[in-house]
C-alpha cells in the first residue's frame, strides 16, 4: 500500500491508503513503514486491528504514533492478534540504517531515510 497508484516494483498488487480496509483482512503480515503526518497518525487503530485476523502480526518499522498503542495493546491482551513488534525486531534495522548513513556521511552520499520538511517529514 502507498500513496500512490503506480504498481511498486516486486509487489503482486499495490493499493492505496484509502484501500486500506479492503486489504487488511486478508494480511499475514502488516508491515508500517510510513512517515509521520497528520494524515498518518494513528494510521493502524481500534478499527483497523479489528479487521486483522487473529494470526496476524503488526510490525512498526517507522514512527510510535502511526499505531495506536492502547488499540495495539488490547488487541494483543485479547489475543485478537497473534503479535507485534519488539525491540528485539527493530534493533537490527535501526542498526543498518545508522550504518548506511555513516557510509554515506563518509564518501558514496547515498543517505537513506532524508527528511523532507516540505513535505511534513
Amino acid at each position: 500500500m502507498r500513496r500512490s497508484p503506480v504498481p511498486l516494483a516486486g509487489a503482486s498488487r499495490t493499493v492505496t491508503v484509502d484501500r486500506l480496509h479492503e486489504v487488511l483482512p486478508g494480511a499475514d503480515l502488516v508491515i508500517i513503514a510510513a512517515a509521520l503526518t497528520a494524515e498518518t497518525s494513528r494510521l493502524i487503530g481500534e478499527a483497523e486491528l479489528a479487521l486483522l485476523r487473529p494470526e496476524a502480526v503488526l510490525v512498526n518499522i517507522a514512527r510510535g504514533g502511526l499505531a495506536d498503542t492502547d488499540a495495539l495493546t488490547a488487541a494483543l491482551a485479547a489475543g485478537r492478534l497473534a503479535g507485534a513488534d519488539t525491540p528485539e525486531m527493530t534493533a537490527p534495522l535501526l542498526a543498518e540504517r545508522i550504518r548506511l548513513n555513516v557510509s554515506a556521511f563518509l564518501g558514496d552520499g547515498r543517505f537513506i531515510g532524508l527528511v523532507d520538511p516540505a513535505a511534513g517529514y
